[in-house]
């Protein structure tokens, strides 16, 4: 965002506002992670609810997620959200696995 962080978020804000858009919300989410302060993390935690809403098994989410909690000072959540995470991303994996071999057969 070229040092416009602040000016991206405002525009991304009034986005959300009128649509909550997944896409939007992830980004926003994202760029108030970069800033690093207990608030922004807060902030991010508002914006990650849509995603993970939409989704609670996305694991993009669920590691912003992490990083959210993380950021607030509360581990214990963070620590939730990896797990689910991990538990998440094996059954991604299970499931690959059997579509590939069905695939084969």
């Amino acid at each position: 965002m070229l040092g416009r962080r602040d000016d991206a978020l405002k525009v991304i804000e009034r986005l959300l506002h009128h649509k909550a858009d997944l896409t939007q919300a992830r980004l926003a989410a994202e760029l108030y992670l970069a800033k690093s302060t207990a608030s922004d993390g807060m902030l991010a935690l508002s914006k990650l609810q849509i995603c993970f809403q939409a989704n609670p098994r996305d694991l993009d989410t669920l590691g912003l997620l992490a990083r959210a909690f993380t950021q607030i000072g509360q581990a214990g959540k963070a620590i939730g959200c990896r797990r689910r995470w991990r538990a998440s991303r094996a059954i991604r994996a299970r499931w690959t696995c059997s579509t590939s071999s069905s695939r084969s057969s």
